[in-house]
């Protein structure tokens, strides 16, 4: 499964020439581009906004502060659903889908999101298949499981797509001693 970055018309501050332009794009140009793009598949999916986290641990001298993709969280909550859970679970909510949880034990801690997303943002994203992270109470929580797949089916769910790879890749291997 793929996890990727739409262009929402923002340039990170690494990036740019100049230290003090972090342009944060918006929600209605993420999602034109996304359109433009014609992206249709249910093996990817995107996650909007990107966010501010420190960065600890053996390779940093001391705690950095830097913007992150929202892909970083989208890869957070589903290794950290398939660490606490397992893959098919919904990588979203409370309870799985926390950036906190999903990122602290790699040195991640999230301080803020580029966007606190109103509920009219949240569902424009969820309607274009792109999983809104939100603040909550200083909680940022990815609030979605969808799939870039346009077509509405099972297949359009994240936690269905990587059940149906892993079936696959199971009945792969289990099956290889039965054929010649």
């Amino acid at each position: 499964l793929a996890v990727v970055d739409l262009d929402a018309g923002h340039s990170m501050d690494t990036e740019v020439a100049a230290a003090n332009v972090d342009e944060k794009g918006s929600v209605s140009t993420l999602i034109s581009n996304k359109k433009n793009r014609r992206l249709d598949t249910s093996y990817g999916c995107a996650f909007f906004p990107d966010f501010r986290a420190k960065l600890s641990g053996d390779a940093f001298d001391a705690p950095a502060s830097i913007t992150l993709p929202s892909s970083i969280a989208g890869l957070g909550v589903l290794t950290y659903t398939e660490n606490v859970k397992q893959l098919w679970f919904a990588p979203a909510g409370f309870n799985r889908g926390g950036l906190a949880g999903a990122l602290n034990p790699s040195g991640v801690a999230p301080e803020n999101v580029n966007f606190d997303l109103t509920q009219r943002q949240c569902d424009d994203l969820y309607s274009a298949n792109i999983n809104p992270i939100k603040t909550f109470n200083q909680q940022f929580v990815v609030f979605g499981q969808k799939t870039l797949q346009v077509k509405r089916s099972a297949l359009d769910r994240i936690n269905v797509r990587r059940l149906g790879i892993f079936i696959k890749d199971f009945m792969r291997e289990t099956s290889k001693g039965f054929l010649f």
